[in-house]
C-alpha cells in the first residue's frame, strides 16, 4: 500500500514535487520526440524567367550569391576558390529552361587556355564547360527541376582554380576560377 500525501514526509513531499515539474517540463519540451530540424535560413529571391541577372557593381546579383564569390568589380564578378553557388526562387513552367550566362575564366596562354568548369542544378549536373576568353555559354536545365515552384541551387565547380599570382599575371592572390558577366534563366 502506498503511503497517502498526509504521512509523507516534507523531504519526500518535495522530492515529488520536483520530479512532477521536472516530468511536467519534459512533456511541454517534447522530450522523447525525434528533433525536426528548422531552417532558419531565408528562401533565395525570386527570379523570374528572361531576366537578365547583371553580375557587375551597379547590378543585381548580390541577393542570388550564397559562396564562393569574390568582391563585385565594376562589370563582373569573379568566383573564388573552387566552386561557387547561387540559388533562387523559380515559379513553374511546362516549356524548356536554359541557364544563359557570359563568362572569362582564369587563363594564361598558351598553356592554360581554357578553364574547366563542371555546372551542376540541385547537385545535379547539367554542364562541362572549358571557359576561356569572354564568351557566352548555355545549358538545358532538366524539366523536372523546373515544372514545380521551387528553388534551384546552381553550384559551379571549378578544379583548376587558380591565382593570377601563380600565373604570373600580376601580384593577385586570390584563388579565382570564372568571372562572371551576367546570368539568365531563358525560356527562348
Amino acid at each position: 500500500m502506498l503511503p497517502t500525501t498526509a504521512n509523507r514526509s516534507p523531504v519526500a513531499m518535495c522530492a515529488l514535487r520536483l520530479f512532477s515539474a521536472f516530468a511536467l517540463f519534459l512533456a511541454i519540451s517534447g522530450c522523447g520526440k525525434p528533433d525536426v530540424p528548422q531552417s532558419n535560413a531565408p528562401a533565395p529571391p525570386q527570379l523570374a524567367y528572361n531576366t537578365v541577372v547583371d553580375f557587375g557593381s551597379e547590378g543585381n546579383s548580390a541577393p542570388l550569391k550564397v559562396s564562393g564569390w569574390s568582391k563585385t568589380e565594376e562589370k563582373f564578378t569573379w568566383t573564388e576558390g573552387q566552386s561557387a553557388v547561387i540559388a533562387v526562387s523559380v515559379p513553374p513552367i511546362e516549356g524548356l529552361v536554359t541557364l544563359r550566362m557570359s563568362l572569362a575564366g582564369m587563363i594564361k596562354e598558351p598553356e592554360f587556355p581554357t578553364h574547366p568548369v563542371e555546372v551542376y542544378v540541385n547537385d545535379q549536373k547539367i554542364a562541362d564547360w572549358q571557359v576561356g576568353n569572354t564568351a557566352p555559354f548555355s545549358a538545358p536545365i532538366p524539366h523536372e527541376l523546373t515544372k514545380a515552384v521551387g528553388k534551384l541551387t546552381f553550384t559551379f565547380k571549378m578544379p583548376k582554380a587558380v591565382s593570377p599570382k601563380d600565373l604570373g599575371k600580376n601580384e593577385d592572390p586570390r584563388v579565382l576560377g570564372i568571372c562572371v558577366y551576367n546570368l539568365e534563366l531563358s525560356t527562348k
